[in-house]
């Protein structure tokens, strides 16, 4: 589609009665029918001042009488393209593929007396109907750029800019002898991305073509022609021979491989001026190094994008692209499962029960060879704790379809009863799965408060009345004051057990969920709190992958104790270093304890104006109180990640609203923490703010999108006032 803005044409030669007019992103020419010379003087090649061949590499879009009028502009009709190709033939050019112009610059093909190159960007239907059947009268190869997720019979999030190609289509064309090429897979402004979804954009839309169409796909070309030294390199990592940028300026054999020149043709320019452009050098000649508008113009482009995310509006969020991903739950022990190549996987692994690890298994690749690589070393250790030697084959596992394991044992008969604390707004279908899975577990708990806080929507009584009315276990409480933590506190004090668990509605309780709770909870004195690991239920979409790299919900599968004590952190933040103690929507704690300590702080949370905070601020002051938490990630359960894009911006804002709304709280609240969080506060700036501090390294290693820091810094600067409004609006309640 359209070109950069810094590729504005200025008049490149010295040939008169041409004239040259920048107009946007794109240059237009128009021919002063005046010129008393001949618009094609001689079939001599076209040289710059020094002597260089200059090659006009053409960019077409869109054939079309009728096209849609965003992509009108980078249109032409099926007539002028007819009449550039008959052009073009009466001027004696000889027409090229990309990769065969690559083989003329490397030496290994002659270059014609005039070259050209025609590409088509995109991959529209038209291209079949109405360009292909041109080029082939005229006699004319072509190299067709395809974005893969553009594709009409593609499950893609991509916007369509128009009626494109189905891969049978295409498969057509390339059939046809059409040089096919890789044009991302979202065709989204690569600069403004990510290393990594540039990368994967880059990677994936070629990969995708080669399986599609069974043919090698050997050259890139930029989405809008926007590239960067990043997007550029990968390029060049992924395999790809050569890229081609827009410029609007002739390629020659000095142009830069990764960034070939080309021209791009608006539906305006006529048969004449076509003709005046390939014959005489009247565009610049391409330039390797950027150039300081380009800077400028991306720099723009990506603050743009930055301010419309910060607004709450669509912005190009950083992560892998729209590709279903599979997740997969598996047993060592036990055959592994066959995957599925088309799709990539998220795995879970267990042994003999216990969660070792995920690991991450590319499209395609091997399962046994990404376990023994990312476990191999918690599974030998694991198989020398139970006296067995692994076997030969990957990942090393003795086959047994137990249990009994030699290190299973049978759930031991919990000491303390469990109630289980479910707040729920809206969400019937989920909160019913989430009981069952309660229910079904190894160890079950003594009873289930289902606290509604919509309860005059119906749905939620409705549903727990019908599916589990024979169930003493069940038990159904309205909140009707909006608030996650009022609907927490009447959960705990309806609440008859030792222990109190608090799980979110959207999540699925792992069949050993609670015996694991038990088992930390009996393994490190003066427990007040068992936090647990939270894994994605499904990955098929691009906004619940979003979510499970960038959401933080993963801590990991190695247990930790936080306390004031021998388990304190080494960290200058902690123990205000909440992140690190898990998250309220799979948390446990001692009813009397959490009792003392005054349940959840009504001001915070969802259903405020502080959006969150609520859970957070509860584990601080458990630990503040003397208490442990423990970490168990065998204390599993499973997220329904949101499927839209909106959710981790959402999220982003909201934890940092509820993040400094918690520590304005504590200093409101309790004189005595000014000194002890005001002597952090250096810390925590430097934590936020310095681009060397570990969390900010770590997101960059990560490649963790700015758009997300900027959302979070700015919930951050909103946290004060919304506690203050959230402490107004609670006064008018009760607590």
């Amino acid at each position: 589609m359209m070109s950069d803005s810094s590729a504005v044409c200025t008049t490149g030669g010295p040939a008169s009665g041409t004239v040259v007019r920048g107009t946007g992103a794109v240059a237009q020419l128009s021919v002063d029918h005046a010129d008393p010379r001949s618009v094609d003087e001689g079939r001599t090649p076209v040289l710059a001042a020094d002597g260089r061949r200059l090659v006009p590499v053409l960019t077409y879009h869109s054939v079309s009488d009728d096209p849609p009028e965003p992509i009108r502009r980078w249109s032409v009709t099926p007539a002028r393209l007819r009449a550039h190709l008959t052009a073009l033939r009466h001027a004696g050019f000889t027409g090229l593929t990309v990769t065969e112009l690559l083989a003329c610059y490397h030496g290994t093909r002659t270059l014609p007396e005039r070259p050209v190159v025609l590409t088509f960007d995109d991959g529209y239907e038209d291209f079949l109907l109405e360009a292909l059947p041109a080029l082939t009268d005229a006699g004319f190869p072509s190299t067709l750029y395809a974005s893969s997720g553009l594709l009409r019979d593609e499950k893609s999030a991509a916007q369509r800019p128009g009626r494109m190609l189905d891969w049978r289509q295409l498969g057509e064309v390339a059939a046809a002898g059409v040089e096919i090429g890789a044009h991302s897979h979202t065709h989204r402004e690569l600069d403004t991305l990510s290393r990594r979804e540039a990368a994967w954009e880059v990677e994936y839309s070629g990969q995708r073509l080669r399986d599609e169409l069974g043919l090698p796909v050997s050259t890139f070309a930029y989405p809008y022609g926007y590239s960067s030294r990043d997007v550029r390199a990968a390029v060049r990592d992924a395999g790809y021979d050569a890229a081609c940028g827009v410029k609007n300026a002739y390629s020659h054999t000095g142009d830069d491989r990764w960034a070939l020149s080309r021209i791009l043709v608006e539906r305006d320019l006529d048969t004449a001026a076509l003709t005046r452009l390939v014959t005489r050098p009247v565009l610049p000649i391409g330039w390797r190094r950027e150039r300081p508008r380009t800077v400028a113009w991306r720099t723009y482009r990506r603050a743009r994008a930055l301010t419309l995310a910060a607004r709450g509006g669509a912005a190009p969020v950083a992560l892998i692209g729209h590709v279903p991903v599979a997740v997969l739950d598996i047993e060592l022990a036990r055959p592994l499962p066959p995957l599925d190549p088309r799709r990539p996987a998220d795995v879970l692994v267990r042994l003999h029960g216990r969660p070792l690890g995920t690991v991450w298994v590319d499209a395609g690749a091997s399962l046994a060879d990404a376990l023994v690589e990312h476990l191999g070393t918690a599974v030998g250790q694991h198989l020398a704790a139970d006296g067995l030697a692994p076997t030969g084959e990957a990942p090393g596992v003795p086959e047994q379809h137990g249990p009994p394991w030699p290190c299973h044992r049978a759930p031991a008969a919990p000491t303390r009863s469990t109630s289980v604390v479910i707040p729920t707004v809206g969400r019937p279908r989920y909160v019913v799965d989430l009981v069952r899975s309660l229910l079904a577990g190894d160890v079950a708990p003594d009873e289930v408060i289902v606290v509604d806080n919509r309860p005059a929507d119906t749905a939620t009584a409705t549903v727990l009345d019908r599916d589990f009315a024979d169930e003493p276990r069940v038990r159904y409480l309205a909140e009707p004051v909006a608030g996650a933590s009022l609907a927490r506190n009447a959960g705990l004090r309806a609440a008859r057990s030792d222990l109190v668990a608090f799980l979110d509605d959207d999540v699925v309780a792992d069949r050993g969920w609670l015996a694991s709770v038990h088992e930390a909870w009996d393994a490190v004195p003066d427990v007040g709190a068992v936090t647990g690991l939270i894994l994605p239920t499904e990955l098929e979409t691009h906004g619940q992958q979003l979510v499970q790299a960038y959401g933080g919900f993963d801590k990991g599968f190695t247990r930790r104790v936080f306390d004031l004590g021998e388990h304190r952190l080494a960290h200058p933040l902690y123990p205000y270093l909440v992140g690190a103690y898990g998250s309220g929507a799979n948390a446990v704690f001692d009813r009397a304890g959490i009792t003392a300590l005054g349940g959840f702080d009504t001001r915070l949370g969802p259903g405020t104006p502080t959006k969150a905070g609520e859970d957070l601020d509860v584990l601080l002051r458990t630990v503040l109180g003397g208490r442990a938490i423990v970490y168990e990630p065998a204390a599993l359960v499973r997220h329904h990640h949101r499927r839209d894009d909106t959710g981790l911006r959402t999220m982003a804002h909201d934890y940092g609203i509820g993040l400094s709304a918690l520590f304005v709280k504590h200093l409101v609240t309790d004189p005595r923490s000014l000194l002890s969080i005001g002597r952090r506060v250096p810390a925590g700036l430097r934590l936020l703010l310095a681009p060397d501090s570990t969390r900010n390294a770590n997101r960059r290693e990560a490649h963790y999108p700015t758009e997300l820091t900027v959302r979070e810094l700015l919930g951050i600067a909103a946290g004060p006032l919304a506690f203050a409004r959230s402490a107004r609006a609670r006064r008018r309640i009760r607590p």
